[in-house]
């Protein structure tokens, strides 16, 4: 994941400053010589933040097996669980390299908690973002951002994490969606309050389905526990 961000960052370069880089640092270049402030101040923020809060849990968390509510409490009230959510959604409206740094720092310090991080903000609140209906997004985002998380449903017994080979269905009746298929390894399902479900709605393309959305070969299903 890393080093595809490098590339991309490194693209966006005048080809004299890439030439320039290169040269300054011998073919290797470090992440930090890439970041903006606002990037270098989230990495300063994250890595105290997992020192201070995360560090003094990690070995109890690895006996009993679970991730403590107090803790996931701290990682939303720091921001931590919206860091791509608009602001107008209650979230701090950074960009991607910000999710990316703010996951590595935690991940040096425990990386179970580092990919419930990264599930929330590459995953669940960018696909919201993406393809949500603005009714989606308004219900889910703030929730996001301050009490709910996410889980991606994806894999499967059969196919794992091969989305083009999953077996689960959703087919059209009436207003509705029947998901006809089973998930296993679900990422985050023990922590999480939404679900965000892969279903194949079309032969020739892989859907992701919710509850309120034109039905088409790119739908969204999303489901909320009960």
């Amino acid at each position: 994941m890393f080093s595809r961000m490098i590339w991309r960052s490194l693209r966006r370069l005048p080809c004299r400053v890439l030439q320039h880089v290169f040269r300054m640092n011998h073919y290797s270049v470090g992440i930090s010589d890439l970041l903006t402030e606002e990037e270098l101040l989230m990495q300063s923020m994250v890595s105290k933040f997992a020192k201070d809060e995360i560090a003094p849990l990690v070995s109890r968390m690895d006996r009993q097996g679970f991730m403590e509510r107090p803790l996931i409490d701290s990682l939303f009230k720091a921001g931590l669980m919206g860091i791509e959510i608009p602001v107008k959604f209650g979230g701090s409206e950074l960009n991607f390299v910000s999710s990316v740094v703010a996951i590595e720092e935690i991940a040096k310090v425990d990386p179970s908690v580092s990919i419930l991080v990264d599930i929330q903000n590459t995953l669940i609140v960018s696909l919201l973002k993406r393809f949500g209906t603005p009714d989606q997004q308004e219900c889910w985002l703030p929730r996001l951002n301050t009490e709910i998380i996410g889980s991606f449903c994806l894999s499967e017994a059969s196919s794992g994490s091969d989305a083009f080979a999953m077996q689960t269905v959703a087919k059209r009746d009436g207003a509705d969606f029947i998901i006809s298929g089973s998930k296993m390894w679900i990422s985050n399902s023990k922590e999480a309050g939404l679900f965000l479900v892969m279903a194949n709605a079309n032969p020739s393309a892989v859907s992701c389905v919710t509850e309120i959305e034109n039905f088409s070969e790119y739908l969204k299903v999303i489901a909320e526990r009960s």
